[in-house]
């Protein structure tokens, strides 16, 4: 595969996790109470939008390269992976921004201390 093609497939597998990412967060916000007026007819709204740019994505990356039967559980593995950062990241928000990133930035500068203080203290 020339290297255009796989930075070309990088990027719409990247788009298609952030869909499906947005997809699934907004389903669960449509099984609150909270989803009601305005956020229920913009909400619905926004996730079809987001499915039908799904499937133009899928779309583009089946035209772009015959490799797709190996990348499924890559592409799982992957959409797992953002699911669980996204999580954190909202978490973050919720607890406090500041403190996550300082973390993060600490993680980043020295990985094996600051997972060595965290079994530490999930022990």
């Amino acid at each position: 595969m020339n290297q255009d093609i796989e930075i070309f497939n990088t990027m719409i597998a990247k788009s298609i996790l952030s869909l499906q990412n947005a997809l699934s967060h907004m389903d669960v916000l449509k099984r609150t109470p909270y989803w009601k007026s305005d956020i229920k007819k913009y909400g619905n709204a926004l996730i079809l939008l987001l499915i039908k740019n799904e499937k133009g994505n899928f779309n583009k990356m089946e035209i772009a390269s015959t490799e797709l039967e190996g990348m499924k559980e890559a592409i799982d593995d992957a959409f797992e992976a953002t699911q669980k950062a996204t999580d954190l990241m909202a978490k973050a928000v919720v607890y406090g921004y500041d403190d996550f990133d300082l973390v993060f930035k600490a993680m980043l500068k020295d990985r094996d201390s600051i997972l060595g203080i965290a079994k530490k203290i999930m022990k």
